[in-house]
């Protein structure tokens, strides 16, 4: 297929099909005057960009009014986008509008990371209490969307493109004259990429997206929310009522009833989070508590401004008031008094959550409290109902105090352990094994054992917190990697002692040559292809659950996982799509994706395997990674 490229000029796609190659790897026609970039070509370019975003103009005078006025912008694209499309959570065929929306939100939670980075290094005062907000004409706010959409976004593809470099993980071409950078397409990449997104939306945190959009879609905004038929459809009602309008700014009475009606319909058990956990701040219990209460506010709040504006018919949908603007004491308070916890363990968790403290890489996606001015936050309700709470609380711990979360992290792959084994009940599996003979000893997270065809499965296990930018994606990637290399060295053990280790596994009785085979297997984060692909595949969680459950031979499993047929597809699991940035005079050329198919785990991957089950072993292990 034909990628378009520039005016005039396009990339030619291919893959191949079939037995030969699977659906391989992209091939770039080589006729586009392209060639690699030596180091020093790389500098060069990088220091055009550095320069062009160095001269950006901020949207305000002081760095507080920079943040409130792009904060308020993108939390009301959010809004907008979901009133429109918020009937798609009520039908279950509309994947594809569901997903475009979470895509645009953590899109601009991406942004915001380093559009807030880029207000931090301006330079601009930071002294200044008081600042302007939008006037109704509009104009401003348009700018600032722009903003949102086009400088924020090239900067954050700008840091992911040249970390990504630097990493060592993505080889740059440049055009032979002028400064244009193109990242060739790594087909199994984005294919570990997108099954990072299927795996997370097939079995993805509560979110309370689905109640919100009942509320939007129940009927028209003018007769909103009489005509819900939530059951607390009744404090809604009451909390549209309370709304006033005065100089064009839209208020509301903050009744705690009212928020724990919502509290209570919004209140969930995480799976991804062990109750005895201890946060840096909290135990887990009071965490959830908090969290929970947040949303509430959030939803009192995107509602009383929504609706209130229709309701008094004020022009631009209560823009200015489309965010939390308090103090960190009153957001406290009213969190305490919501959850019933004391308002000593409400700060110390708002605290936690302030942009930038604890940290000198902040991500308004685990600190959402934005400092605006002294004693003064932003709390962006929008981005908070589509956040990721227990993932993101794992994330921020990880963050703040490592030694503590990595203290307690083995009972993630206890948790993976119990999972797998759930769905290995027709095998026989040792898990946590110390395997010892003479002067040799290792621990195998999981061994499968299959006697009758004189088969060994080794698996090495390992979860991850999912990664926030791409620093943290390549710190993931070498953890696997040193996985990689540990199930490596398992596997030639397990061989070499072949006869002691089946004795340790009550199997006396030893016949004919045993095959020995391993993988990795990975929680939270998906991972990347492995080193050792034919010999040693990267498997995530979800996916290693479908296929061990199955009645294939432990043979057979690693034969297939040993070939790239069993990740999702472009045109059918996801959309390849192409990306062209101009950064002042440097052009940067680049490849993503957006999912296309929620069923990924419960249907394409089973027809996957079966159709890869016809295939003969000397044929799979022909297919090109």
């Amino acid at each position: 297929m034909k990628i378009p490229f520039r005016e005039g000029e396009h990339l030619q796609i291919v893959w191949a099909t079939g037995k030969d190659g699977g659906d391989g790897r992209f091939l770039i026609e080589k006729s586009m005057n392209y060639r690699p970039l030596s180091h020093q070509e790389i500098k060069k370019v990088e220091l055009e960009v550095d320069t062009f975003f160095s001269q950006l103009k901020m949207p305000g005078r002081s760095i507080g009014e920079a943040r409130w006025k792009t904060l308020t912008a993108a939390e009301d694209s959010v809004r907008l986008f979901f009133a429109g499309i918020s009937s798609a959570w009520l039908d279950p065929k509309a994947f594809a509008l569901r997903a475009r929306f979470i895509h645009m939100a953590d899109r601009f939670k991406y942004h915001l990371k380093y559009y807030l980075e880029l207000i931090g290094k301006s330079g601009l005062d930071d002294d200044l209490e008081e600042f302007s907000k939008f006037e109704e004409d509009g104009s401003e706010y348009l700018s600032i969307n722009k903003i949102m959409h086009h400088d924020a976004d090239l900067y954050a593809s700008a840091v992911g493109t040249f970390t990504s470099i630097w990493g060592g993980h993505r080889i740059p071409l440049g055009k032979i004259s002028g400064n244009s950078i193109l990242l060739p397409c790594d087909l199994r990449e984005i294919q570990y990429r997108a099954i990072e997104r299927l795996v997370a939306q097939h079995e993805d945190d509560f979110t309370p997206l689905p109640l919100l959009a009942s509320i939007f879609a129940a009927s028209s905004p003018k007769t909103l929310p009489s005509g819900s038929t939530i059951e607390w459809c009744q404090s809604i009602k009451e909390i549209v009522a309370s709304t006033k309008v005065s100089n064009h700014s839209i208020s509301y009475q903050f009744v705690t009833k009212r928020a724990k009606y919502i509290y209570d319909d919004l209140y969930h058990d995480p799976d991804i989070l062990p109750h005895n956990w201890h946060f840096p701040w909290a135990r887990a219990e009071d965490t959830v508590r908090f969290s929970t209460s947040l949303l509430a506010i959030s939803f009192y709040h995107i509602i009383a401004v929504y609706f209130g504006a229709y309701k008094h018919s004020l022009r631009g949908a209560g823009i200015n008031e489309v965010g939390l603007f308090l103090t960190p004491k009153k957001l406290a308070k009213r969190i305490s008094a919501v959850a019933d916890l004391t308002l000593s363990q409400a700060q110390i968790i708002v605290t936690a959550l302030t942009y930038g403290n604890g940290t000198k890489t902040p991500d308004p996606a685990l600190q959402p409290f934005i400092p605006v001015g002294k004693n003064r936050i932003f709390v962006p309700c929008m981005m908070i109902v589509s956040n990721h709470w227990s993932r993101n609380m794992m994330s921020l711990h990880a963050r703040l105090n490592p030694s503590s979360f990595d203290s307690q992290s083995k009972v993630f792959e206890a948790e993976m352990i119990d999972r797998v084994l759930g769905h290995s009940v027709s095998r026989k599996v040792l898990t946590n094994k110390t395997l010892s003979d003479k002067k040799w000893r290792e621990e195998i997270d999981l061994l499968y054992i299959d006697q009758k065809n004189s088969i060994i499965l080794v698996c090495e296990l390992k979860w991850s917190i999912p990664p926030g930018d791409p620093r943290e994606i390549y710190n993931r990637r070498a953890a696997i990697d040193e996985k990689v290399k540990q199930v490596a060295r398992k596997e030639k053990g397990v061989k070499q002692h072949i006869s002691a280790i089946l004795k340790q596994c009550g199997i006396s009785h030893i016949s004919g040559n045993w095959l020995v085979r391993s993988l990795v297997v990975t929680g939270g984060y998906s991972g990347h292809p492995s080193s050792l692909p034919y010999l040693i595949p990267i498997v995530p969680q979800a996916v290693f659950e479908k296929v061990i459950s199955s009645n294939q031979s432990l043979i057979s499993i690693h034969e297939l996982f040993a070939t790239p047929l069993w990740l999702p597809r472009p045109g059918i699991d996801f959309e390849l799509l192409s990306k062209s940035d101009r950064v002042g005079k440097v052009e940067i050329h680049d490849f993503g994706y957006f999912p296309k198919n929620e069923l990924y785990i419960d249907h394409t991957l089973a027809k996957y395997v079966e159709d890869i089950s016809g295939y003969s072993s000397d044929e799979l292990a022909s297919v090109r990674w």
